[in-house]
């Protein structure tokens, strides 16, 4: 996961309080934080990134995507309770 915008001083503050949270929490519905790292990008800028347990699976766009209607509501609803 790339930060958008990791040369605000508060973006990398919150990333850094968002891996340190994610870090000790352990959940099957939360993806593992392996590391935070710091790569420059091609102006020098340090670039920082989240590295996370890799999820398999399709995105919600991509199921919408497939799609040739509207999702059913049942299944709206049910990724809706995913999330909470």
């Amino acid at each position: 996961k790339g930060l958008v915008h990791s040369g605000d001083a508060e973006a990398q503050a919150i990333a850094m309080a968002e891996r340190q949270f994610l870090a000790e929490v352990t959940h099957p519905g939360i993806v593992k934080i392996y590391n935070f790292v710091e790569h420059a990008d091609k102006h020098g800028n340090p670039v920082g990134y989240i590295v996370m347990e890799y999820v398999g699976g399709t995105s919600l766009k991509q199921t919408i995507k497939k799609s040739d209607t509207r999702l059913p509501v049942a299944q709206a609803i049910g990724f809706m309770l995913e999330i909470l």
